[in-house]
């Protein structure tokens, strides 16, 4: 029984050490590296066009539309996939879920979603939001608002808006978590200033 335990606390200390080593969790910044549709877009009732390019060297800029069917409010929920890239594909990581997709993307990035609801025409920029058609173009997403510690590496997600448990909206992303990325250090400046 000693040796059990003398042999598993040493495991325990040598996955740390490695762990550590690794380099494998620790600070740095989020990326979106590409967006599209889920796979069968069509199959959803709320479609959503993402179109992503390059604002400056550390910033992206959004082009979108997203069309409501009906009232987006806390009723939605949110899931989210995530596979781990690595050698061979992309294997299965977390999944993380939230019965408040409004709840969930303010705790996340509340600003980033401020911003982009007065720049698609929602004013004052809150919830709910009424079915139509929203167009936004030339939207700069603040990646410092997002979480700032991480497990390094690239992540395929998918990201479902769920009503009354039926996805009924998805998104695709290629995320990347990098470390060394000093961009966010110091105050965040409005991104009119840079255009």
């Amino acid at each position: 029984m000693i040796k059990f335990l003398v042999c598993g606390t040493i495991a325990t200390c040598g996955l740390i050490i490695a762990v550590t080593s690794l380099e494998i969790l620790g600070p740095g910044r989020w990326d979106v590296l590409n967006v599209a549709q889920c796979d069968n877009p069509d199959q959803y009732e709320v479609q959503i066009f993402v179109h992503k390019k390059k604002f400056t060297r550390d910033k992206d800029c959004y082009n979108g539309n997203l069309t409501l069917v009906d009232r987006l409010d806390e009723s939605y929920a949110i899931r989210i996939e995530l596979c781990v890239t690595v050698d061979g594909g992309c294997k299965p990581y977390q999944n993380y879920s939230d019965d408040s997709f409004i709840n969930y993307i303010k705790r996340y990035a509340q600003h980033n979603v401020e911003k982009a609801l007065l720049m698609s025409g929602v004013d004052p920029p809150e919830f709910p939001m009424e079915p139509g058609v929203y167009h936004i173009e030339n939207y700069v997403f603040d990646y410092c608002e997002l979480l700032r510690t991480g497990v390094y590496g690239k992540y395929g997600t998918d990201v479902f808006l769920i009503k009354d448990g039926k996805n009924i909206g998805c998104m695709h992303y290629l995320l990347e978590f990098r470390a060394g990325d000093d961009s966010c250090d110091g105050s965040n400046e409005d991104d009119e200033e840079e255009e």
